[in-house]
This record gives C-alpha cells, sequence and structure tokens, in this order.
C-alpha cells in the first residue's frame, strides 16, 4: 500500500464526544502531518485550532467541499449565493410553524439544528416539517442532509467532499489512487468511494461500512488510531 494522502472526517470519527483528538492519536498524525488532511463539513473557524494542534500543513476540504484550504489560504471554494436565498425562506416557514431551532455560522453551507423537543421525539412530525423545506430547496435547485443529529445541512447540489478529492485530482494532481479517506456518515460515502483506500470506524453507519475496505473495531478517535498504524501502517513515536 502506498499512500501519500490521507483525509479524515471530523464529527463522530476524528474527535470524540467532547470534540477532542486523543492524545495518542495526536502523536500520529503529528509525525505523518504533512499528508493529513481534514475532510468535514465544519467551518474554518470551528477547524483552525484543531489544524494548528495537529500541525497540518497540507490541504483541508471543508463544509463538505464548498472550500478547500491549504495554509489556511482558500484555494477553492463555491459561491453560497442561493444557499442565502433559501435560508430567508426557510426561516421563515420555521418562524411560521413556532420551530425552536437555530444555526451554524458557516461561509458556504448553511446548518439548521431543530431544538424543539415537540418534533425531535416525533419522527412523523419531523418528517412533515421537512416536506416544505426540501421544496425551497428545490426550487433554488439545493439539496439537504440530516447528519442524524437534527441537524441539516443544505449545499448546492454539487458540493461534496467527493467531488472536491477528484478537484484536487484535476487541478492539483492528488493522486487517489495514493489516497486514503476516513468518514463515518453519509456525506462520506462518495468521498470513500473515490478514492483508492477507504475506512470507517466502528460507529460508521451501515451504508459506509458495506463499501469501504477497512472498518476498524473500535469507535471514533481510537478507530482512527486503529486505521492509520494498522491499516495505513503509519509509524509513530510512543
Amino acid at each position: 500500500m502506498k499512500i501519500k494522502n490521507i483525509f479524515i472526517d471530523l464529527d463522530g470519527t476524528l474527535l470524540n464526544d467532547n470534540n477532542e483528538v486523543i492524545e495518542d492519536l495526536k502523536k500520529v498524525i503529528r509525525n505523518n502531518s504533512s499528508i493529513i488532511g481534514l475532510a468535514t463539513n465544519r467551518s474554518y473557524d470551528f477547524c483552525k485550532p484543531i489544524i494548528d494542534d495537529l500541525n497540518l500543513t497540507g490541504l483541508n476540504i471543508l463544509e463538505d467541499g464548498a472550500i478547500i484550504k491549504e495554509n489556511g489560504e482558500n484555494i477553492a471554494y463555491t459561491s453560497p449565493k442561493n444557499v442565502w436565498v433559501a435560508r430567508t425562506e426557510i426561516f421563515e416557514y420555521l418562524d411560521r410553524m413556532g420551530v425552536n431551532y437555530n444555526q451554524t455560522r458557516k461561509e458556504y453551507l448553511l446548518s439548521i439544528h431543530i431544538r424543539d423537543e415537540n418534533y425531535k421525539k416525533n419522527s412523523k412530525l419531523m418528517k412533515k416539517l421537512n416536506e416544505p423545506i426540501m421544496k425551497i430547496l428545490n426550487k433554488h435547485d439545493l439539496e439537504g442532509y440530516d447528519t442524524g443529529m437534527f441537524n441539516f445541512v443544505i449545499k448546492e447540489k454539487h458540493i461534496s467532499k467527493g467531488n472536491s478529492l477528484e478537484l484536487l485530482e484535476d487541478i492539483w494532481k492528488i493522486r487517489l489512487d495514493q489516497t486514503l479517506t476516513i468518514g463515518d456518515g453519509i456525506n462520506d460515502i462518495l468521498m470513500l468511494s473515490n478514492s483508492k483506500y477507504s475506512a470507517t470506524v466502528n460507529n460508521g453507519i451501515k451504508q459506509v461500512k458495506n463499501i469501504v475496505d477497512f472498518v476498524s473495531k473500535y469507535d471514533r478517535g481510537e478507530g482512527v488510531l486503529d486505521i492509520l498504524t494498522n491499516y495505513a501502517m503509519l509509524k509513530w513515536n510512543h
């Protein structure tokens, strides 16, 4: 196995429940930081402390691929114009329905967190709430997905971590046949499918486990540590 590039998802994968990276995993990543980058729907503001702490000096795929950064600089990004137009309509709809929600600030994506317990406890009610939102997205040629934590991510249709990998291959000559991707959720599937090597942690969803080359028996950071040391065979100092 000849791996020269590794991209790792954050939530449910690299980070634990406290949004932290375990110490042994930090050592592995820091010793191989030139070939490792993040691939997440999180914003740069959220990721920057992690990037700095892990000494990641290469490429990072952020906001589900809406932004690609290298050393803190945008090297590719997508206009969020339609997202912001749809945001106004979605918020007006949720306000009319009296739904308790908030949003996570991002540059190119919209993340809506449903806080209303009445909806969180009733899947039929949640489905009914989603239908008008999907109509708004279709009107503006957008798409959205549920992260599984009552958090809905809305984005341009062509935006994905997987498409960003292809862009890196086409323009920056990153070879996907030398690339390992690690993720756990629905928004990681195309990325995992596009790279030569792919892996997930034990807590990864079934659809992800069905397509990857390697499934760790450990959750989250422990699983990533297992993948990097026992599957990718990265060296590190104990």
